[in-house]
């Protein structure tokens, strides 16, 4: 069998050639379909780079449309400190004369500036009806007998032999009543508008308690030797004055 086909092969193959224009068919078919696959196909490397250089030009201008431009930021302008202005001035006629006079309303004398602080229009009782024996100092600072070093005096004493009763200066509400290791017994009172006065160097401070209100004049202690800062003073009381955390001299206060 495998002879025969070979053969029969060899045979057709020679009748082929013997036809040669059947021949010249086959292969001028051959050249035209090879001649045809790169006509109609271009290099797909080719389609590749233009398809990407479209792509990426195409996507430029979303990109760009995407980003809004940020609007300006506001620069916070400060503000001008408000003006304080004088008060305004009022005429008024006098209904007897016809004359026109000029009125100045008055202004809030409730707190003032005094020369080492603020002041106010207040009157306060002593609170031991006695000889002051030392002075409030301001920013000056004075030697402590006791201590030995320069410090302020931020209040005054009055002389006052233990035993003496202390009152209150003015209407007000205690704030504390303690002991103190330099000050020894302490009373304070909140007589309103930034306003507390203190008194210390008492004996105690049994007579009262935080919270209870006092009038001027009640009594809310006695004098002592309690104040470790002054044990070496006259015997006396300590009493000093803040407006609005600030010490003022005592004695403008007092009637």
């Amino acid at each position: 069998m495998k002879k025969a086909y070979v053969k029969v092969k060899s045979k057709s193959a020679t009748s082929i050639l013997k036809r040669p224009y059947i021949a010249a068919t086959i292969i001028g078919a051959a050249i035209c379909a090879i001649a045809l696959s790169f006509a109609v196909k271009p290099p797909e490397t080719d389609k590749t780079e233009k398809g990407t250089t479209l792509s990426a030009a195409s996507s430029v201008p979303e990109a760009e449309a995407s980003k809004a431009p940020e609007p300006p930021k506001e620069t916070p302008q400060k503000q001008a400190p408000a003006e304080v202005t004088a008060p305004a001035r009022q005429e008024v006629t006098n209904p007897d004369t016809n004359e026109v006079a000029a009125v100045v309303p008055e202004e809030d004398a409730s707190v003032s500036v005094g020369l080492f602080g603020k002041t106010a229009d207040v009157k306060f009782v002593k609170p031991v009806d006695a000889e002051i024996i030392k002075a409030y100092s301001g920013t000056k600072p004075v030697k402590s007998k006791t201590l030995g070093d320069w410090r302020i005096h931020s209040g005054i004493d009055i002389k006052a032999e233990k035993g003496t009763e202390v009152k209150a200066p003015a209407d007000g509400k205690v704030i504390s009543a303690a002991k103190d290791g330099l000050t020894g017994y302490t009373i304070s009172i909140d007589h309103g508008n930034g306003i507390i006065s203190t008194v210390y160097n008492l004996e105690s401070t049994d007579k009262v308690t935080e919270g209870q209100e006092v009038k001027a004049g009640d009594v809310i202690g006695t004098a002592g030797t309690s104040a470790a800062s002054e044990l070496l003073d006259d015997p006396h009381i300590h009493f000093e004055v803040t407006v609005s955390g600030e010490f003022v001299n005592p004695e403008e206060y007092l009637k």
